[in-house]
């Protein structure tokens, strides 16, 4: 996806709100589909409100995974994250608590599919979200019994403007990465997406780092790849090749995808 960064810098230079600055908003981002993107932001979520914090999660994927696994059935989402990001309802009514104490969730419909269309001809379409959340931010400062602390925005597997809108509305971005070789297909096209993001739209965007999942300590090899992705995820900030030895990862020789099993 291009991005044009003529007519989005100015409204990425806009200082944030002290509201908006006391909330954590995390992305959990990955074009590729099945890799845990759902799953973690569901279990980070429930561990963070189970330590105290008050955690809002946002579900920007129209198969709405998130907002079924935290238990809003289909029937009850009048409101979503569609309605919010078209200017038709603020996030503040979109909000429902769910049975977990101190969690959140915005949850998401199939009209998603189509924001992208209704939304393009805006000038300021790629931050919609980021309004949103200011205007929240800045809602429940002023008179909301709960302060939210941190916000988990769970993406769809593309990087669409639904994912481009979280970017642009965060602080760092998680990247859940699935543990096995072709994961790492498009990893470095995330990256390369962080980047343009970050030049044109949000200078402060960062990765917080990679969420390896689906693990299994027995599988030799997939102990060996979990190492290698931490040793490169170590020297991604001293080497400007960090995508070009992913792309050695990419494509595994075939002698080496034996499973050895301990």
């Amino acid at each position: 996806m291009t991005i044009s960064s003529e007519q989005t810098h100015r409204a990425g230079q806009k200082l944030r709100s002290s509201a908006r600055d006391k909330m954590r908003i995390l992305v959990l981002a990955n074009q590729k589909g099945g890799v845990g993107k759902t799953t973690t932001a569901i279990n980070l979520g429930t561990a963070l409100a189970a330590i105290g914090e008050n955690v809002l999660i946002l579900d920007l994927d129209p198969q709405g995974n998130a907002s079924t696994g935290l238990g809003i059935d289909h029937r009850d989402r009048h409101l979503s994250t569609y309605h919010v990001l078209n200017g038709d309802a603020a996030l503040a009514q979109v909000v429902r608590q769910t049975a977990v104490p101190r969690l959140y969730v915005a949850p998401s419909t199939l009209d998603l599919l189509g924001i992208e269309l209704e939304i393009a001809p805006d000038s300021d379409r790629a931050f919609k979200l980021r309004q949103a959340v200011e205007a929240f931010a800045e809602d429940i400062a002023a008179r909301g019994p709960v302060h939210f602390t941190y916000v988990l925005i769970d993406c769809p597997p593309s990087l669409n403007l639904l994912t481009i809108n979280a970017m642009a509305a965060a602080d760092s971005i998680l990247v859940p990465l699935q543990c096995e070789f072709f994961a790492l297909e498009g990893l470095s096209q995330l990256l390369k997406t962080v980047d343009q993001v970050r030049k044109s739209l949000n200078p402060a965007l960062d990765i917080h780092g990679i969420v390896l999942t689906m693990f299994d300590p027995r599988i030799i090899l997939l102990r060996r790849w979990c190492l290698m992705c931490a040793l490169l995820w170590a020297i991604r900030s001293m080497t400007p090749s960090f995508r070009e030895m992913c792309g050695c990862l990419k494509r595994p020789r075939m002698e080496n995808r034996s499973y050895s099993m301990i």
